[in-house]
């Protein structure tokens, strides 16, 4: 299923950049072209496009995925790993890519397709992957502490849940 979505779901991020950076364009391209050194300085100085900005957060979360990666091997050698590494991750993912990433397609993107009337399952899909996501997350941070073996089997199987669902969003 992710495999089919794939396409959609880049074309709705592409969308949504080019009419973010249109939008923004359409703002500040009077001032920009008074201002053209001080655009060229202020790329030099990590201005940072918005896909550009998109991909840096996917970055962020193909780390995650990196590390639950990384805990799951370990587990299933019955290799000790660090639960606070896995909690930690876990918090990242709930404060950085469910609370702002997500939160900011939510608030940004996604209804301007509603309204549209564009890509609107997939919008809905989208979301409803992202409520799915945060109860995956909370399970994570409900298991991760645990040292017993229903607690540590519970954490495995929320680990590659997320990572099933989320993988295919963090690729490039």
């Amino acid at each position: 299923m992710a495999d089919q979505l794939e396409p959609g779901k880049r074309n709705l991020i592409k969308i949504a950049a080019i009419a973010g950076a249109g939008l923004a364009g359409s703002l500040i391209l009077p001032s920009a072209l008074a201002a053209k050194p001080k655009k060229r300085e202020a790329e030099k100085e990590g201005e940072v496009t918005p896909p550009e900005d998109l991909m840096r957060e996917h970055g962020v979360l193909d780390r995650v995925l990196l590390i639950y990666e990384a805990g799951v091997r370990k587990f299933a050698s019955n290799g000790d790993f660090d639960p606070t590494i896995i909690v930690s991750s876990a918090e990242i993912v709930r404060d950085f890519i469910e609370n702002y990433h997500e939160k900011s397609e939510e608030e940004a993107v996604f209804p301007r397709f509603k309204k549209a009337g564009t890509m609107v399952p997939l919008v809905d899909t989208l979301l409803a992957q992202h409520q799915a996501g945060r109860r995956v997350t909370q399970s994570i941070l409900q298991y991760a502490p645990g040292r017993d073996g229903d607690d540590r089997h519970r954490l495995v199987a929320s680990i590659q849940s997320f990572i099933t669902m989320y993988r295919p969003h963090a690729a490039r």
